[in-house]
């Protein structure tokens, strides 16, 4: 009698594992890869911005990020903003530079290439990446800016990137974001595999 409720016990829960395993196929599991992320300066040197972050997040985090308000992260009080493990810059006089006290990362200036400069890298050997997708398994990052005078929930102020190699043709396993006086500018071209690997990992 005993051996037959064990049975159907296992039964039971074959569905749920079944939903489990195919979650993992799914790519619900995989984390990004890792990049050099290139921020490049080329607005008006008489245009300041006083914050920009750039921020990773995993699945479970994606549906905050995607419909999150410009205006509503930069308030003092945003929950998203202040538990983020994130880098955050200054661009003034068009110069990238690293704001140690805003950042939330240990050694943030280690790993950083050309601070202070029109073009700032975030080096793939920065320790923030260990934090990302190691321990918060990132699948994209945020690029979210805080520009003067611009309505604070022009989309073109935050930019999600998807952290997965297939999506991009890039060189040298470099991201380029150019800061323009318009918004934030992605220019790393998409892959021909773009749609259907964000659709594989439930991005798109």
């Amino acid at each position: 009698m005993k051996r037959n409720m064990f049975r159907t016990f296992a039964w039971l829960r074959l569905p749920a594992l079944a939903l489990l395993l195919a979650a993992f196929s799914n790519g619900c599991s995989d984390s990004g890869d890792d990049w050099n992320i290139e921020l490049k300066a080329t607005l008006s040197p008489n245009t300041t911005i006083e914050r920009l972050d750039v921020v990773a997040f995993n699945y479970q985090q994606f549906a905050d990020w995607k419909k999150k308000p410009v205006d509503i992260y930069w308030l003092d009080d945003d929950a998203l903003r202040a538990n983020s493990t994130r880098l955050t810059f200054e661009v003034v006089k068009g110069k990238i530079k690293l704001l140690k006290a805003e950042s939330k990362i240990p050694d943030a200036a280690t790993g950083l290439l050309g601070d202070g400069t029109d073009k700032l890298t975030i080096l793939r050997n920065h320790t923030v990446w260990k934090q990302w997708l190691g321990q918060e398994e990132a699948v994209a990052l945020v690029v979210i800016a805080d520009y003067p005078g611009k309505s604070k929930n022009d989309d073109t102020d935050k930019r999600i990137v998807p952290l997965f190699a297939g999506c991009w043709k890039a060189k040298n396993r470099t991201l380029l974001i150019e800061i323009q006086d318009s918004g934030l500018a992605p220019k790393t071209p998409f892959s021909s595999k773009y749609n259907k690997i964000m659709v594989k990992h439930g991005l798109l």
